[in-house]
């Protein structure tokens, strides 16, 4: 379905396709904060890593085209543990198997899919850079 909705002479629009992902402008996206390894799901947008208590992987789920995640290592301060993200199956990120996020904390990475491999479209490093 498609919705138009017009203020003061700007209107904007969003969609709802048949997978039950809305397309569109100023819509909220979910968030949620992981302390342990964790496998995205399509419902997934935003996921915060805490990796003060180790090292952690977040797996991504097979690919649908133009699908966007955001993916942040956050350990509240410095932290020495890495977020490893993995690609499913043979699909990859830039190319490569993996793609880690080493060291830093308050990284954040946003990934977009296309053709089997999750491009990286958005590198932000928050509070202390590396």
């Amino acid at each position: 379905t498609t919705d138009n909705v017009t203020f003061n002479q700007v209107t904007a629009s969003s969609s709802v396709t048949a997978g039950g992902i809305l397309k569109g402008v100023g819509f909220n996206q979910p968030i949620s904060v992981k302390t342990a390894n964790y496998t995205l799901t399509a419902s997934d947008h935003t996921v915060v890593f805490n990796t003060a208590s180790g090292n952690l992987t977040a797996t991504l789920p097979a690919g649908v085209e133009g699908q966007i995640f955001v993916l942040r290592k956050s350990a509240y301060g410095i932290s020495t543990n890495d977020l490893t993200i993995t690609p499913n199956g043979s699909e990859t990120i830039e190319g490569a198997a993996s793609y880690t996020i080493s060291a830093c904390s308050g990284v954040a990475v946003t990934l977009q899919f296309l053709s089997g491999n999750w491009y990286i479209i958005n590198m932000a490093f928050i509070g202390n850079p590396c």
